[in-house]
Order: structure tokens, then C-alpha cells, then sequence
């Protein structure tokens, strides 16, 4: 909103002489608003004029009165539709343990999610088609992982590639980027996501395959923290990349973890805790109960987000069926994400939010 403001200089002398004035004593009165009227013992009488020097158009910031408010209702059967995840894996040597942890727990965790959602998943790790060190099958007693047959035949994929113990987020902010992208970011990625310099894949291979109206995760497996690229430069990139809400989930080490690790994962405990994800200790000797609540987390996320038609600054209300939600029970996680607390969306029909 722009308004017009003058502003004013100080009174200017400008001098009348009048006749008829006996009064020697100086004195001011003012004469009408806009003018000044100075009375002096010499029958003098000066009169200060106000000068406009400028007429300047000023922005002033629109208050929350001059937002436009929206209103949009959803029923609560519509936002358990879609989620794209993408499995970013760790295949340095230390990794073995953690890979057969994954293989044990994968496919159940795959088949549970089918069940709830409509899922598409994107594996970035290398798998045994190829080698990535002496040009030789390394499989044997490697921490590879292969996507079966059937499941690229329904849809889910794989990038074969061997990832670095330090570098996941550049792995995938690469695949997020375009081939000769000018992005600082995708230009970073690609300096960074390569295991060794004679390893290179083209960028963009997530680009075509996540859908636009799908909620992103991303789940990372690593022993490692992010080098590089970090997990700011991660932001910045999806924000940049228009992919909506991203949920961040790693199986990472921690402060506690038992077992050795090369540091903690601390890029990934921001992403994750920025996102409205969770942590998991890779140390861990049984995976099946972490899978078990990366698989609940998953649904919660999926029934309990909801994208609206335009960027929003403030929440001003959700109601489900006519009743208003506490402030604590729902939060705007991306510029047009809202996510609420699953336990209230139980049973319910219809959410009204209306926002600025």
C-alpha cells in the first residue's frame, strides 16, 4: 500500500507592513492553521507561510488489516493420497551392518505403506550392476542395495550410485537439479555429490519422477555428518526448486549411539526437526520398531497435510466440523503448508483454514 505524505520545511519570514498598530508589545497568534502571524513593536508584522519542498510517495508496510483473507475448505478423505520418498543411502564400508538392517525391513515397510497411500519411491544408492571403485562386482559382502524387478515394475525407481558417507544432501540436491543449471546451490551440489571424481551421474533424475502434488521425504542413512553441503544449503535449494513440503528422516548417529560412528548427524537433526520428521539411533541392534514409526510418522504426515492455494503469513483459524482448533494443534510448516495433529482429524469430515 503506498501513501502520499507531504512533508513541510520550517515557517519562512515573510514581511508585511501594516498601519494602525499601537500595541508595542511583541506577541503570536495564530491566524488560521496554516500560517503563523508575528507581532512587533516596530507596527511590524511578519507572517511565517508553510512551504511544501516535496511531495514524496512513501511505502508503508501493509498490517495484517490490509492482507487479503482466504478460506479454504478440504474434506479429510482428500490429503490421504500421495507421498514421494526418496532413500538416500549411505554405501561407504562401515555401512554393512546398517545395509542388511534396511534389506530386512524394506519391503515390509514398503507393503505397509502401499496399504494407506498411494507411494512412489526413489532409491539413490548403488546397487551391485555395477562397481564403483576397481570397475569390478563388489557386491559380495558390500553395502549395497538392490530395488527388485518388481518393484520398478510398479512404478518405483532407483539411481545406482555410490554414495559417500559425508555427502547424502548433495546427492540429492543434484538429482532435485537440471543438467547446466546456473543455481549457486545445484552448482555446489555437483561439485560435491560424487564419491570420487571419476564417478558422475546427470543431474535432474528426481526431476521428472516426483509429483507435484505429493508430499516429499526423504530418508537418509549414514554414520556420518554433511560436508559441504549442509543442511541450509539443502533449504535454500528446495525452496528455490518450488517442491512444496519436504519431510526430513535419518537413521543417523547420535549423541547416545552405542556403537562407533564417524560424527553425529547433526545437518540431519535440523532438517529433521525444522520438517516435522524424526531421528533414528543407527546403532540400534533391532531396525523393525524404528520402521515401524518411520511407517506411522509417514501416514500421519500424509493425512494430516494440507497444501493450500496460496502462500500464507498467518493462520488466522481451522475449524473440523464447526469447531475451532487450539493454536497448539496445527502449525504452517512451508509457505503453503499447513500440517495438523492427527489425533484431532479422527472421525472428522471437513476442515475450514483461514489464513493471510
Amino acid at each position: 500500500m503506498i501513501y502520499s505524505i507531504r512533508i513541510f520545511s520550517s515557517f519562512v519570514l515573510a514581511p508585511y507592513f501594516l498601519s494602525g498598530c499601537s500595541d508595542n508589545s511583541s506577541s503570536f497568534s495564530a491566524k488560521e492553521p496554516s500560517r503563523v502571524v508575528i507581532k512587533n513593536s516596530a507596527d511590524q508584522v511578519s507572517i511565517l507561510e508553510p512551504q511544501i519542498l516535496e511531495q514524496t510517495e512513501v511505502p508503508i508496510p501493509a498490517g495484517p488489516e490490509d492482507l487479503e483473507s482466504m478460506n479454504q475448505t478440504f474434506p479429510v478423505t482428500k490429503n490421504a493420497a500421495q507421498v514421494d520418498i526418496v532413500w538416500i543411502i549411505d554405501n561407504s564400508g562401515s555401512m554393512n551392518d546398517e545395509v542388511t538392517q534396511i534389506k530386512e525391513n524394506f519391503t515390509s515397510f514398503l507393503t505397509s505403506l502401499i496399504d494407506t497411500v498411494n507411494v512412489k519411491l526413489h532409491l539413490l544408492s548403488g546397487d551391485c550392476s555395477q562397481s564403483f571403485i576397481s570397475g569390478q562386482t563388489t557386491c559380495p559382502g558390500q553395502p549395497y542395495i538392490t530395488l527388485g524387478d518388481e518393484a520398478k515394475a510398479a512404478g518405483h525407481s532407483q539411481q545406482s550410485f555410490g554414495v559417500a558417507s559425508n555427502n547424502p544432501l548433495a546427492v540429492f540436491g543434484h538429482a532435485i537439479c537440471e543438467v547446466g543449471d546456473p543455481n549457486l546451490e545445484c552448482q555446489k551440489a555437483k561439485d560435491f555429490h560424487t564419491l570420487s571424481p571419476f564417478l558422475t551421474t546427470e543431474a535432474g533424475y528426481l526431476r521428472e519422477k516426483l509429483r507435484d502434488d505429493a508430499h516429499k521425504v526423504v530418508v537418509i542413512v549414514t554414520d556420518d555428518d554433511a560436508q559441504n553441503f549442509d543442511s541450509n544449503d539443502t533449504n535454500t535449494l528446495i525452496a528455490a526448486k518450488n517442491l512444496g513440503a519436504v519431510t526430513f528422516f535419518s537413521f543417523q548417529g547420535l549423541a547416545t549411539s552405542t556403537c562407533q560412528i564417524a560424527q553425529v548427524g547433526t545437518a540431519y537433526m535440523e532438517l529433521s526437526a525444522a520438517t516435522g520428521g524424526n531421528t533414528f539411533d543407527i546403532c540400534a541392534e533391532d531396525w523393525s520398531k524404528n520402521f515401524e514409526q518411520l511407517t506411522k510418522d509417514i501416514n500421519d504426515i500424509v493425512v494430516s497435510s494440507y497444501e493450500l492455494e496460496k502462500e500464507a503469513t498467518e493462520i488466522l483459524s481451522i475449524t473440523i466440523d464447526g469447531s475451532v482448533l487450539a493454536v497448539d494443534e496445527y502449525k504452517l510448516t512451508g509457505p503453503t503448508t499447513v500440517e495438523i495433529d492427527a489425533e484431532v482429524l479422527k472421525n472428522a469430515q471437513s476442515i475450514a483454514i483461514s489464513y493471510q
